[in-house]
Protein backbone atom coordinates (compact mmCIF):
# COMPACT_ATOMS: atom_id res chain seq x y z
CA UNK A 1 0.00 0.00 0.00
CA UNK A 2 1.45 2.97 -1.01
CA UNK A 3 0.83 6.80 0.33
CA UNK A 4 -0.28 9.66 -1.45
CA UNK A 5 2.22 12.61 -2.70
CA UNK A 6 0.81 14.62 0.39
CA UNK A 7 2.22 12.32 3.20
CA UNK A 8 5.70 12.03 1.25
CA UNK A 9 5.84 15.76 1.28
CA UNK A 10 5.15 15.88 4.89
CA UNK A 11 7.92 13.08 6.04
CA UNK A 12 10.47 14.46 4.03
CA UNK A 13 9.47 18.12 5.65
CA UNK A 14 9.41 16.33 9.09
CA UNK A 15 12.55 14.76 8.34
CA UNK A 16 14.56 17.47 8.03
CA UNK A 17 12.97 19.28 10.60
CA UNK A 18 14.35 16.17 13.00
CA UNK A 19 17.69 16.65 11.43
CA UNK A 20 17.77 20.42 12.61
CA UNK A 21 16.38 19.55 16.06
CA UNK A 22 18.80 16.68 16.57
CA UNK A 23 21.62 18.54 14.98
CA UNK A 24 21.15 21.35 18.15
CA UNK A 25 21.80 18.24 20.40
CA UNK A 26 25.10 17.36 19.02
CA UNK A 27 27.94 16.80 21.06
CA UNK A 28 29.65 14.83 22.91
CA UNK A 29 28.32 13.30 26.52
CA UNK A 30 28.96 14.66 29.89
CA UNK A 31 31.63 12.11 30.35
CA UNK A 32 33.28 12.62 27.69
CA UNK A 33 33.20 16.44 28.40
CA UNK A 34 34.12 16.23 32.11
CA UNK A 35 37.71 14.05 31.11
CA UNK A 36 38.48 16.56 28.52
CA UNK A 37 39.69 18.94 31.61
CA UNK A 38 42.54 18.63 34.03
CA UNK A 39 39.62 19.34 37.21
CA UNK A 40 37.19 17.01 35.58
CA UNK A 41 39.72 13.92 35.33
CA UNK A 42 40.86 14.78 39.05
CA UNK A 43 37.24 14.58 40.38
CA UNK A 44 36.83 11.36 38.40
CA UNK A 45 40.26 10.33 40.12
CA UNK A 46 38.77 11.20 43.28
CA UNK A 47 35.76 9.23 43.48
CA UNK A 48 35.15 6.18 45.76
CA UNK A 49 34.81 2.56 44.37
CA UNK A 50 30.97 3.01 44.98
CA UNK A 51 30.50 6.16 43.53
CA UNK A 52 32.81 4.59 40.35
CA UNK A 53 30.38 1.57 39.94
CA UNK A 54 27.02 3.84 40.20
CA UNK A 55 28.62 6.16 37.84
CA UNK A 56 29.90 3.51 35.72
CA UNK A 57 26.22 2.33 35.02
CA UNK A 58 24.79 5.75 34.70
CA UNK A 59 23.17 6.31 31.52
CA UNK A 60 22.58 10.02 31.99
CA UNK A 61 26.39 10.94 32.33
CA UNK A 62 27.77 8.33 29.47
CA UNK A 63 25.01 9.13 26.80
CA UNK A 64 25.32 11.62 24.43
CA UNK A 65 22.65 14.51 23.86
CA UNK A 66 20.77 12.71 20.88
CA UNK A 67 20.82 9.40 22.84
CA UNK A 68 17.97 10.95 25.49
CA UNK A 69 15.34 10.71 24.88
CA UNK A 70 12.78 13.92 26.06
CA UNK A 71 10.45 13.85 28.34
CA UNK A 72 7.45 15.40 27.48
CA UNK A 73 4.88 13.28 26.50
CA UNK A 74 5.10 10.68 23.06
CA UNK A 75 3.73 7.90 21.70
CA UNK A 76 5.91 6.37 19.62
CA UNK A 77 10.02 7.84 19.48
CA UNK A 78 11.26 6.97 15.85
CA UNK A 79 15.21 7.33 16.52
CA UNK A 80 16.41 7.06 12.97
CA UNK A 81 20.40 6.54 12.35
CA UNK A 82 23.12 4.92 10.28
CA UNK A 83 24.60 1.71 11.31
CA UNK A 84 26.97 2.73 14.94
CA UNK A 85 24.86 5.04 15.89
CA UNK A 86 24.08 3.61 19.26
CA UNK A 87 20.76 2.74 18.56
CA UNK A 88 20.46 -0.67 20.33
CA UNK A 89 22.35 1.10 23.65
CA UNK A 90 19.87 3.95 23.33
CA UNK A 91 16.84 1.56 23.73
CA UNK A 92 18.20 -0.28 26.37
CA UNK A 93 19.15 1.87 28.34
CA UNK A 94 15.74 3.54 27.79
CA UNK A 95 14.06 0.48 28.72
CA UNK A 96 16.12 0.05 31.55
CA UNK A 97 15.37 3.81 32.79
CA UNK A 98 11.56 2.76 32.48
CA UNK A 99 11.96 -0.60 34.13
CA UNK A 100 13.82 0.61 37.32
CA UNK A 101 11.92 3.90 37.93
CA UNK A 102 8.31 2.24 37.27
CA UNK A 103 6.63 3.23 34.52
CA UNK A 104 7.11 0.16 32.85
CA UNK A 105 5.95 -3.44 33.80
CA UNK A 106 4.73 -5.06 31.28
CA UNK A 107 7.05 -5.14 28.01
CA UNK A 108 7.88 -6.63 24.65
CA UNK A 109 11.32 -6.50 22.63
CA UNK A 110 11.22 -6.93 19.28
CA UNK A 111 13.46 -8.08 16.59
CA UNK A 112 13.33 -8.88 13.46
CA UNK A 113 14.42 -12.66 14.43
CA UNK A 114 14.20 -14.70 17.69
CA UNK A 115 17.83 -15.00 16.65
CA UNK A 116 18.78 -10.92 16.54
CA UNK A 117 16.50 -10.68 19.40
CA UNK A 118 18.60 -12.48 21.81
CA UNK A 119 21.96 -11.75 20.35
CA UNK A 120 21.32 -7.84 19.67
CA UNK A 121 18.24 -6.33 22.00
CA UNK A 122 19.15 -9.01 24.96
CA UNK A 123 22.56 -9.43 24.68
CA UNK A 124 24.45 -10.48 28.20
CA UNK A 125 26.59 -12.45 26.06
CA UNK A 126 29.96 -10.33 25.90
CA UNK A 127 29.90 -8.43 29.53
CA UNK A 128 30.93 -4.78 29.13
CA UNK A 129 31.33 -4.84 25.73
CA UNK A 130 27.79 -5.35 24.20
CA UNK A 131 24.62 -2.81 24.25
CA UNK A 132 21.73 -5.11 24.67
CA UNK A 133 19.51 -4.83 27.55
CA UNK A 134 21.10 -7.68 29.77
CA UNK A 135 24.66 -5.61 28.85
CA UNK A 136 23.57 -2.47 30.08
CA UNK A 137 22.37 -3.67 33.37
CA UNK A 138 24.29 -2.40 36.53
CA UNK A 139 25.55 -5.63 38.86
CA UNK A 140 22.41 -5.00 41.34
CA UNK A 141 19.89 -4.74 39.11
CA UNK A 142 21.01 -7.89 37.16
CA UNK A 143 21.00 -10.08 40.72
CA UNK A 144 16.80 -9.42 40.06
CA UNK A 145 16.71 -10.73 36.17
CA UNK A 146 16.38 -14.16 34.84
CA UNK A 147 15.29 -15.48 32.00
CA UNK A 148 12.55 -17.91 32.03
CA UNK A 149 10.65 -20.29 29.29
CA UNK A 150 13.49 -21.20 26.98
CA UNK A 151 14.73 -17.71 26.41
CA UNK A 152 11.47 -15.62 25.76
CA UNK A 153 10.92 -13.63 28.86
CA UNK A 154 12.82 -11.73 31.02
CA UNK A 155 11.81 -11.12 34.59
CA UNK A 156 13.20 -8.11 36.82
CA UNK A 157 12.35 -9.61 40.24
CA UNK A 158 8.44 -7.86 41.12
CA UNK A 159 9.08 -4.75 38.99
CA UNK A 160 8.53 -6.03 35.20
CA UNK A 161 8.51 -8.98 32.71
CA UNK A 162 9.80 -8.41 29.50
CA UNK A 163 8.48 -11.30 26.57
CA UNK A 164 10.89 -11.35 23.68
CA UNK A 165 9.38 -11.52 20.36
CA UNK A 166 10.19 -11.51 16.85
CA UNK A 167 9.04 -10.31 13.26
CA UNK A 168 8.28 -13.85 12.59
CA UNK A 169 6.07 -14.12 15.33
CA UNK A 170 4.24 -11.07 14.38
CA UNK A 171 0.62 -11.44 16.18
CA UNK A 172 1.04 -10.39 20.01
CA UNK A 173 -2.39 -11.37 20.63
CA UNK A 174 -3.64 -11.56 24.08
CA UNK A 175 -0.77 -9.33 24.90
CA UNK A 176 -1.22 -6.38 27.36
CA UNK A 177 1.54 -4.14 27.35
CA UNK A 178 2.73 -0.09 28.19
CA UNK A 179 6.56 -0.56 26.36
CA UNK A 180 7.12 -1.87 22.83
CA UNK A 181 10.70 -1.59 21.75
CA UNK A 182 11.33 -2.46 17.86
CA UNK A 183 14.68 -3.10 16.97
CA UNK A 184 15.44 -3.01 12.63
CA UNK A 185 12.01 -3.49 11.70
CA UNK A 186 12.78 -2.79 7.88
CA UNK A 187 14.45 -5.82 8.26
CA UNK A 188 10.86 -7.52 8.61
CA UNK A 189 9.00 -8.58 5.87
CA UNK A 190 5.20 -8.08 7.19
CA UNK A 191 6.02 -4.99 9.45
CA UNK A 192 2.42 -3.15 8.84
CA UNK A 193 0.56 -6.16 10.27
CA UNK A 194 3.06 -6.20 13.51
CA UNK A 195 2.42 -2.54 14.05
CA UNK A 196 -1.27 -2.70 13.70
CA UNK A 197 -0.63 -5.79 16.57
CA UNK A 198 1.33 -3.38 18.61
CA UNK A 199 -0.66 -0.88 18.55
CA UNK A 200 -3.61 -3.20 20.06
CA UNK A 201 -1.58 -4.61 22.74
CA UNK A 202 -0.36 -1.08 23.97
CA UNK A 203 -3.07 -0.49 26.20
CA UNK A 204 -1.58 -0.90 29.38
CA UNK A 205 -0.45 2.22 31.71
CA UNK A 206 -1.21 5.62 32.06
CA UNK A 207 1.43 6.47 28.97
CA UNK A 208 2.32 3.32 26.90
CA UNK A 209 4.32 4.15 24.10
CA UNK A 210 6.26 2.29 21.43
CA UNK A 211 10.02 2.92 19.96
CA UNK A 212 11.59 2.15 17.09
CA UNK A 213 15.43 1.82 16.19
CA UNK A 214 15.99 1.71 12.92
CA UNK A 215 18.53 2.62 10.14
CA UNK A 216 15.64 3.54 7.24
CA UNK A 217 15.20 1.59 4.23
CA UNK A 218 14.75 4.29 0.96
CA UNK A 219 11.42 4.31 0.15
CA UNK A 220 9.85 2.56 3.60
CA UNK A 221 6.01 4.24 3.14
CA UNK A 222 4.79 2.37 6.33
CA UNK A 223 7.89 4.65 7.92
CA UNK A 224 6.44 7.35 6.56
CA UNK A 225 2.78 6.96 7.97
CA UNK A 226 4.78 7.05 11.66
CA UNK A 227 7.08 9.73 10.72
CA UNK A 228 3.72 12.06 10.40
CA UNK A 229 2.02 10.93 12.94
CA UNK A 230 1.18 13.80 15.53
CA UNK A 231 2.68 11.25 18.48
CA UNK A 232 5.62 10.75 17.02
CA UNK A 233 8.86 11.85 17.72
CA UNK A 234 12.00 12.21 15.55
CA UNK A 235 15.68 11.47 16.52
CA UNK A 236 18.06 11.43 13.96
CA UNK A 237 21.93 10.45 13.65
CA UNK A 238 24.63 9.62 11.62
CA UNK A 239 27.33 6.73 12.02
CA UNK A 240 30.81 9.30 12.46
CA UNK A 241 28.74 10.78 15.64
CA UNK A 242 29.99 7.58 17.90
CA UNK A 243 33.34 8.44 18.90
CA UNK A 244 33.86 4.70 20.27
CA UNK A 245 33.55 3.15 17.02
CA UNK A 246 37.11 2.21 15.15
CA UNK A 247 38.24 5.55 13.21
CA UNK A 248 40.04 3.39 10.61
CA UNK A 249 36.57 1.34 9.94
CA UNK A 250 34.44 4.60 10.10
CA UNK A 251 37.26 6.36 7.58
CA UNK A 252 36.88 3.62 5.19
CA UNK A 253 33.52 3.20 5.05
CA UNK A 254 33.45 6.87 4.30
CA UNK A 255 36.17 6.07 1.15
CA UNK A 256 33.80 3.08 0.23
CA UNK A 257 30.43 4.74 -0.06
CA UNK A 258 31.42 8.32 -0.30
CA UNK A 259 28.33 10.79 -1.47
CA UNK A 260 26.10 7.66 -2.25
CA UNK A 261 22.76 6.97 -1.84
CA UNK A 262 23.80 3.86 0.31
CA UNK A 263 26.12 6.64 3.01
CA UNK A 264 22.96 8.47 2.69
CA UNK A 265 20.99 5.85 4.36
CA UNK A 266 23.41 3.47 6.07
CA UNK A 267 25.39 6.19 7.37
CA UNK A 268 23.33 9.29 7.74
CA UNK A 269 19.90 7.78 8.50
CA UNK A 270 18.49 9.58 5.54
CA UNK A 271 15.00 8.00 4.65
CA UNK A 272 14.80 8.59 0.93
CA UNK A 273 12.62 8.36 -1.80
CA UNK A 274 12.74 6.03 -5.09
CA UNK A 275 15.41 7.99 -7.52
CA UNK A 276 13.84 10.10 -10.45
CA UNK A 277 13.94 7.67 -13.24
CA UNK A 278 14.51 4.43 -11.77
CA UNK A 279 14.34 1.11 -13.39
CA UNK A 280 13.69 -0.46 -10.44
CA UNK A 281 11.45 0.72 -6.90
CA UNK A 282 12.05 -0.04 -3.87
CA UNK A 283 8.27 0.86 -3.28
CA UNK A 284 7.25 -2.05 -5.42
CA UNK A 285 9.93 -4.20 -3.73
CA UNK A 286 8.58 -3.46 -0.35
CA UNK A 287 4.60 -4.18 -1.40
CA UNK A 288 5.20 -7.24 -2.77
CA UNK A 289 7.90 -8.81 -0.40
CA UNK A 290 6.92 -12.47 1.07
CA UNK A 291 7.92 -14.38 4.17
CA UNK A 292 8.35 -17.47 2.72
CA UNK A 293 7.99 -18.85 -1.09
CA UNK A 294 4.70 -21.20 -1.67
CA UNK A 295 5.53 -24.32 -3.47
CA UNK A 296 7.84 -24.08 -6.42
CA UNK A 297 7.51 -25.66 -9.68
CA UNK A 298 11.25 -25.41 -10.38
CA UNK A 299 13.94 -23.45 -9.23
CA UNK A 300 17.12 -21.74 -10.83
CA UNK A 301 20.17 -19.93 -10.25
CA UNK A 302 21.63 -17.42 -12.47
CA UNK A 303 25.38 -16.33 -12.42
CA UNK A 304 27.50 -14.05 -14.24
CA UNK A 305 30.68 -15.43 -13.47
CA UNK A 306 34.09 -13.63 -12.33
CA UNK A 307 37.68 -14.33 -13.08
CA UNK A 308 39.19 -13.38 -9.47
CA UNK A 309 38.89 -12.20 -6.09
CA UNK A 310 40.91 -9.42 -6.41
CA UNK A 311 40.00 -6.05 -4.92
CA UNK A 312 39.55 -4.45 -8.15
CA UNK A 313 37.71 -7.21 -9.82
CA UNK A 314 33.67 -7.46 -10.42
CA UNK A 315 31.79 -9.40 -8.21
CA UNK A 316 30.43 -12.71 -9.27
CA UNK A 317 26.52 -12.11 -9.79
CA UNK A 318 24.93 -15.59 -7.82
CA UNK A 319 21.00 -15.51 -7.40
CA UNK A 320 18.76 -17.78 -6.62
CA UNK A 321 14.55 -17.57 -8.30
CA UNK A 322 12.05 -20.35 -8.03
CA UNK A 323 9.03 -20.07 -9.98
CA UNK A 324 5.95 -20.65 -8.24
CA UNK A 325 2.81 -22.89 -9.50
CA UNK A 326 1.07 -19.11 -9.31
CA UNK A 327 3.41 -18.13 -12.29
CA UNK A 328 5.11 -15.87 -10.24
CA UNK A 329 8.64 -15.43 -9.82
CA UNK A 330 9.97 -15.43 -5.60
CA UNK A 331 13.77 -14.45 -5.26
CA UNK A 332 15.30 -16.42 -2.79
CA UNK A 333 18.82 -16.09 -1.98
CA UNK A 334 21.66 -13.58 -2.81
CA UNK A 335 24.83 -15.48 -3.16
CA UNK A 336 27.00 -12.68 -5.03
CA UNK A 337 31.03 -11.94 -3.73
CA UNK A 338 34.20 -11.35 -5.00
CA UNK A 339 36.17 -14.10 -4.51
CA UNK A 340 38.14 -16.82 -6.68
CA UNK A 341 36.01 -19.28 -8.96
CA UNK A 342 36.93 -22.24 -6.43
CA UNK A 343 34.94 -20.29 -4.02
CA UNK A 344 31.97 -19.19 -6.14
CA UNK A 345 31.99 -22.36 -6.95
CA UNK A 346 31.15 -23.76 -3.53
CA UNK A 347 28.58 -21.04 -2.33
CA UNK A 348 26.49 -21.88 -5.85
CA UNK A 349 26.73 -25.88 -4.98
CA UNK A 350 25.57 -24.98 -1.33
CA UNK A 351 22.62 -23.17 -2.93
CA UNK A 352 22.24 -25.86 -4.79
CA UNK A 353 21.15 -28.01 -2.37
CA UNK A 354 19.68 -25.83 -0.24
CA UNK A 355 17.54 -24.85 -2.55
CA UNK A 356 16.85 -27.68 -4.18
CA UNK A 357 17.80 -26.15 -7.86
CA UNK A 358 17.18 -27.46 -11.02
CA UNK A 359 19.51 -25.43 -13.04
CA UNK A 360 22.60 -23.27 -13.26
CA UNK A 361 22.47 -20.39 -15.88
CA UNK A 362 25.66 -19.40 -16.21
CA UNK A 363 26.62 -16.22 -18.33
CA UNK A 364 29.13 -17.23 -20.71
CA UNK A 365 30.21 -13.62 -22.03
CA UNK A 366 33.58 -12.77 -21.02
CA UNK A 367 35.02 -15.89 -19.66
CA UNK A 368 33.90 -18.05 -22.40
CA UNK A 369 34.51 -21.85 -22.10
CA UNK A 370 35.94 -21.29 -19.08
CA UNK A 371 33.21 -20.45 -16.96
CA UNK A 372 31.67 -23.70 -17.39
CA UNK A 373 34.92 -25.84 -16.89
CA UNK A 374 35.21 -23.64 -13.47
CA UNK A 375 31.67 -24.80 -12.50
CA UNK A 376 32.79 -28.58 -13.06
CA UNK A 377 36.63 -28.42 -11.94
CA UNK A 378 35.25 -27.14 -8.89
CA UNK A 379 31.92 -28.52 -8.03
CA UNK A 380 32.33 -30.82 -5.01
CA UNK A 381 30.05 -33.43 -5.70
CA UNK A 382 30.02 -36.19 -7.71
CA UNK A 383 26.80 -35.64 -9.21
CA UNK A 384 27.06 -32.77 -11.43
CA UNK A 385 24.46 -29.82 -11.89
CA UNK A 386 22.62 -29.16 -14.64
CA UNK A 387 23.95 -26.41 -16.72
CA UNK A 388 22.37 -24.01 -19.20
CA UNK A 389 24.75 -21.90 -20.90
CA UNK A 390 23.78 -17.78 -21.81
CA UNK A 391 25.03 -15.29 -23.74
CA UNK A 392 24.16 -11.65 -22.61
CA UNK A 393 22.72 -9.57 -25.59
CA UNK A 394 22.00 -5.84 -25.97
CA UNK A 395 23.77 -3.51 -22.91
CA UNK A 396 22.60 -2.99 -19.31
CA UNK A 397 19.67 -1.34 -19.49
CA UNK A 398 18.21 -3.35 -22.39
CA UNK A 399 18.81 -6.62 -20.36
CA UNK A 400 17.27 -4.60 -17.10
CA UNK A 401 14.37 -3.45 -18.80
CA UNK A 402 11.99 -7.03 -19.39
CA UNK A 403 13.20 -7.80 -15.42
CA UNK A 404 11.29 -3.80 -14.38
CA UNK A 405 8.60 -4.74 -16.62
CA UNK A 406 7.81 -8.25 -14.46
CA UNK A 407 8.33 -6.03 -10.98
CA UNK A 408 6.05 -3.61 -12.06
CA UNK A 409 3.36 -6.08 -12.56
CA UNK A 410 3.91 -7.43 -9.37
CA UNK A 411 4.95 -10.89 -10.36
CA UNK A 412 7.99 -10.72 -8.53
CA UNK A 413 8.30 -11.32 -5.16
CA UNK A 414 11.53 -11.02 -2.06
CA UNK A 415 11.20 -13.88 -0.19
CA UNK A 416 12.33 -11.39 2.86
CA UNK A 417 14.83 -9.09 3.22
CA UNK A 418 17.77 -9.25 0.24
CA UNK A 419 19.95 -5.89 1.11
CA UNK A 420 22.28 -5.59 -1.70
CA UNK A 421 19.90 -7.06 -4.20
CA UNK A 422 17.53 -4.38 -3.38
CA UNK A 423 20.22 -1.71 -3.18
CA UNK A 424 21.97 -2.61 -6.60
CA UNK A 425 18.30 -2.64 -8.33
CA UNK A 426 16.74 0.55 -6.75
CA UNK A 427 20.38 2.77 -7.67
CA UNK A 428 20.76 0.79 -11.12
CA UNK A 429 21.56 3.69 -13.87
CA UNK A 430 22.82 2.46 -16.93
CA UNK A 431 26.33 4.39 -16.86
CA UNK A 432 26.96 3.00 -13.62
CA UNK A 433 29.04 0.07 -12.54
CA UNK A 434 28.42 -3.87 -13.69
CA UNK A 435 24.92 -4.55 -12.47
CA UNK A 436 26.33 -8.38 -11.35
CA UNK A 437 23.25 -8.89 -9.26
CA UNK A 438 20.93 -8.11 -11.91
CA UNK A 439 22.59 -10.00 -14.56
CA UNK A 440 22.54 -13.15 -12.48
CA UNK A 441 18.70 -12.08 -11.49
CA UNK A 442 17.82 -11.42 -15.28
CA UNK A 443 19.49 -14.89 -16.20
CA UNK A 444 17.33 -16.98 -13.84
CA UNK A 445 13.91 -15.59 -14.71
CA UNK A 446 15.21 -15.69 -17.79
CA UNK A 447 15.07 -19.21 -17.96
CA UNK A 448 12.64 -19.50 -16.23
CA UNK A 449 9.87 -17.65 -17.92
CA UNK A 450 11.20 -18.97 -21.28
CA UNK A 451 11.18 -22.51 -20.03
CA UNK A 452 7.30 -22.35 -18.53
CA UNK A 453 6.06 -19.21 -20.79
CA UNK A 454 3.61 -17.12 -19.08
Amino acid sequence: MSVSAEVRVLADERMALAAAVSARLGGPSRLERLARSEAGREFLRGLSPVDAMRLLHCWALHARPKQILPSTPWETALVCAGRGFGKTRLAAEFVRQEIFEGRARSVAIVGPTERETLRYCVGGRRRGQGSGFLDVLAPWERAETTLFDAKKEIRIGERATIYLCSGEDRELRGAGLDLVWVDEPIKIAHVRELLDNIALALRDGANPRLLITTTPKANADWLREIVVDPGTIVRRGSTTENSALSPAAVARMKRRFKDSRLAAQELEGELLSDAPGSVFRQSLIEQHRVVKAPALRTVAIGIDPSKSGHADADECGVVVVGLGYDRHLYVLADGTQRSDPQQWVRTIHDLWAAHRADVLVLETNNLGRHALSSVLAYWPSAKRPRVQEINALGDKLSRADPLSVLYDQGRVHHVGSLAYLEKELVDFSPGGRSPNRIDALGHAIHNLTEGYAQ
